[in-house]
């Protein structure tokens, strides 16, 4: 074996020998894993997989965020260090591809906290995972993590091997979900549409009905009619953008298509209709922001509008 070949042995071995709060130390993230050691019950959760991924904070944010003795919030941050630690489950089939992976991926969280996540019996909270920073190789690309609220954290560092998986430094921590109605509110580009939704009295639908995706329409000064926002989302499935196959449809909830496709741009879109915002992570599922203030449906075979 060649020179380089035994010094990359040698430090995956020295790598895979330390433990996930040993090996976030090393290599610099002391009040996050001081955090972490707190919460037995996660740290054997991780130890029973191989394939976390970890999303370590600089010590300043654990600071901020829970005090200088990061021992005395035990039980508010258990919810945020769960949501740190990220798995990987494979896909349910075989559609997605290599151009598809340019997409990102839907990363499953350890959360599982009812008052953070709503998505149907033995879901764990998700994550969105999306390459930034390189437009010619990935291996030089960073990543960045959508969250709750729509917030998206950018990779700082890493990746660092553990004996259970990998630790990657990110800017601060992920957002813990909001409900629907929070969620569309906070952002602000689609009060129209949570307007009708109020209206449409279905408000409670919207924010309590697990795995739900949603395609809001942004407010438009060309808006002159009501929308049906039964035909804005479908319910029992969880569309976050890495899992929208393009040529697939779906129905929504007043039973219309909502057909994906790659535009002229290569980029997805719902009914011909361009993405504005992707993966705003809510309690119970998905919030899309979308172009144009119509109806997302289908009037014959073609992706057209009504």
């Amino acid at each position: 074996m060649n020179p380089k070949g035994i010094l990359l042995l040698s430090f995956l071995a020295l790598a895979q020998a330390h433990d996930v709060i040993s090996r976030c130390r090393e290599v610099g993230f002391h009040a996050f894993a001081d955090q972490l050691e707190l919460h037995t019950e996660l740290v054997n959760r991780i130890n029973k997989r191989g394939d976390t991924a970890i999303w370590a904070v600089p010590d300043e944010e654990v600071w901020t965020t829970f005090g200088n003795n990061t021992k005395i919030r035990k039980r508010q941050s258990a919810s945020t260090f769960s949501a740190q630690s990220t798995f990987k489950k494979p896909p349910p089939n075989e559609k997605r591809n290599l151009i598809d992976a340019t997409y990102g991926e839907t990363l499953y969280t350890y959360l599982e906290d009812p008052a953070f996540v709503n998505l149907g019996k033995g879901q764990p909270g998700r994550l969105v995972s999306k390459y930034a920073g390189s437009s010619s190789s990935l291996e030089e690309a960073t990543f960045q993590i959508s969250s709750g609220l729509g917030k998206v954290t950018s990779q700082t560092c890493g990746p660092f091997l553990f004996d259970k998986g990998v630790i990657f430094g990110v800017t601060g921590f992920f957002t813990l979900p909001s409900a629907f109605s929070t969620s569309i509110q906070k952002d602000g580009r689609a009060d129209n549409f949570y307007a009708a939704v109020v209206n449409a009295k279905l408000q409670d639908f919207f924010d309590s009905t697990p795995a739900c995706t949603v395609f809001a329409p942004v407010d438009s000064k060309y808006q002159k009619r009501v929308l049906d926002v039964k035909k804005h989302i479908i319910c029992g499935f969880l569309g976050h953008s890495p899992d929208l196959y393009p040529g697939t449809t779906y129905k929504s909830l007043a039973g219309t298509p909502i057909k994906v496709t790659y535009g002229n741009d290569g980029h997805k879109r719902v009914n011909g209709l361009a993405f504005v915002k992707t993966d705003i992570i809510t309690k119970n599922g998905v919030l899309h922001l979308i172009e144009k203030w119509t109806e997302i449906a289908i009037k014959s075979q073609k992706t057209s509008l009504m």
